[in-house]
């Protein structure tokens, strides 16, 4: 199975007049990928979540009206959350109204799909955003039966959902009923996950269910290997447990989705054997993740099981930010959890940043240097390689490692300007002295521009631009009080970084 979310970027009748801008896929991209995986025995399931991701919609008057807080609408559309694109806004999940443009949006978009199902999301169903109620019962099943009618008239038997939507169920008196043909999906992002005791739950009530493991890779910049391993163990090992459905792996798209598709990597072969054989489930071991790269340099990158050296690369990679985190107890960041999806990696906090200043907290100098050393290894490796892969999973390799680097980078100097205790903090970039800003401003335009050319190779030219804002963020701070380097950078985000042609 395939889901993909296609949020707005899909040619909905009531965006017409921002089609422009979205450069959305229409019915005939959708027929194309589901042709596509059907010639590789995959059903192209729909996804389009039923309360949130509606942004766009609010944008345009008419719409407005089915915001939980139009209020704050008016407001959100005159601040920089807007630009940032980082803030959900839901429909009145008790408006039965709303189902008018839930039923505009299925009407578009079901008809492209031949599968009997489809993942209505239902991410904040009832979150009372604007009374600062929880959900209840009421919400829950008006919300899924109108979703369930809806999906109905389009030949959609079954109806995925996420169930965080059921944690009241797991409240002591609490009713015990559902709508028929709702399956509900139980997804993790950490590897402190719940997912035994929450299958139990669904397993009691009889619910269907799905467990969803993370692929660990948002929010990160070359993923998060061990935690990948361990989350989607757990889930695996849950779903057999409670009778589940099945798996489904997860990759989100956070802050930019600036994770290459390559970083997935691993996780889709870890859960590719997890899923075939549950009772011999990988462990987050070195001899296990040592198995994963054979089996990439096996499988994807067509090396061979001897002799391949990409799959220990990216695997390497993918726990660099391990070995950057600070190994004394009182120096490590206390203040995120794994099991948030909003959570990320201390190397990806050093360049895509909340509070307007990164923090260095969880990292020490001796870390970072230990993480700079391994990547500049494996970039040496990189750079020496001659074997079968794709040159666009050697291109982005390179950019995982470049960024890894730079992060690496920052994080030192930030640690060094902030002096020898080591403590970790938060500080602006522009405090890093100038000479040391002048390099990593030059090294960084670099990799937007290597960014620029793996995004047209594996995407749509045109959404480049709200990616690649993530990044620009930290370039534009580094560069603030350096002689024509504002202008430069303007310049060239202004030509979505396209590398200059040699003369």
């Amino acid at each position: 199975q395939l889901l993909v979310n296609l949020g707005s970027s899909f040619a909905f009748s009531s965006l017409r007049e921002l089609r422009k801008e979205l450069n959305p896929l229409y019915p005939e991209d959708l027929i194309e990928i589901e042709r596509v995986c059907k010639e590789h025995f995959i059903e192209f399931i729909p996804y389009r979540d039923s309360v949130c991701n509606l942004n766009d919609w609010f944008r345009l008057p008419q719409f407005r009206r089915y915001a939980e807080n139009p209020e704050a609408i008016e407001a959100w559309l005159k601040s920089e959350k807007l630009i940032n694109g980082d803030v959900h806004h839901n429909f009145c999940a008790k408006d039965v109204a709303s189902g008018e443009l839930l039923a505009t949006i299925f009407s578009d978009l079901l008809p492209c799909y031949s599968s009997s199902q489809v993942h209505v999301g239902l991410d904040f169903a009832g979150a009372g955003q604007c009374e600062g109620t929880g959900p209840s019962q009421e919400v829950v099943t008006s919300i899924l039966s109108q979703v369930l009618r809806l999906a109905a008239v389009h030949q959609k038997k079954s109806v995925l959902f996420w169930s965080d939507t059921l944690e009241f169920y797991d409240i002591p008196g609490s009713p015990r009923s559902l709508p028929s043909r709702a399956v509900a999906v139980e997804r993790g992002f950490g590897p402190n996950h719940p997912f035994s005791r929450r299958c139990a739950i669904l397993a009691n009530l009889g619910v269907p269910f799905y467990t969803s493991p993370s692929t660990m890779a948002h929010n990160s910049l070359g993923g998060r290997l061990t935690h990948c391993i361990e989350v989607i163990k757990n889930a695996a090992k849950a779903a057999m447990r409670h009778d589940g459905v099945g798996m489904i792996l997860s990759d989100w798209g956070d802050n930019g989705h600036l994770q290459p598709l390559i970083t997935i990597y691993p996780a889709l072969v870890v859960a590719a054997g997890a899923a075939w054989n549950v009772p011999e489930a990988l462990a987050a071991s070195d001899p296990e993740i040592e198995l994963v790269g054979r089996l990439l340099d096996c499988h994807i990158f067509h090396d061979g099981d001897v002799g391949g050296v990409l799959g220990s690369v990216l695997c390497m990679f993918g726990d660099i930010h391990l070995s950057a985190e600070s190994t004394e107890p009182e120096l490590r960041d206390k203040t995120q959890d794994d099991s948030d999806r909003a959570s990320c990696s201390k190397l990806f906090g050093l360049l895509v940043y909340r509070n307007d200043i990164p923090s260095s907290r969880g990292l020490n100098a001796t870390g970072l240097r230990r993480a700079q050393r391994r990547v500049e290894k494996a970039l040496d490796i990189l750079h020496s390689y001659s074997g079968r892969a794709s040159s666009i999973d050697q291109l982005e390799l390179q950019l995982v490692g470049e960024l890894l680097r730079i992060a690496c980078r920052i994080g030192i100097s930030l640690n060094s300007t902030q002096g020898s205790s080591g403590d970790g903090g938060s500080m602006a970039l522009k405090q890093i002295s100038g000479l040391t800003r002048s390099d990593v401003v030059n090294r960084f335009v670099q990799i937007l521009y290597l960014y620029r050319i793996c995004w047209d190779l594996r995407c749509r030219p045109r959404t480049f631009s709200k990616s690649v804002r993530f990044l620009e963020r930290p370039l534009m701070e580094l560069a603030s009080e350096l002689p024509y380097m504002p202008g430069f950078i303007e310049e060239k985000s202004q030509r979505g970084w396209k590398n200059p042609k040699p003369a």
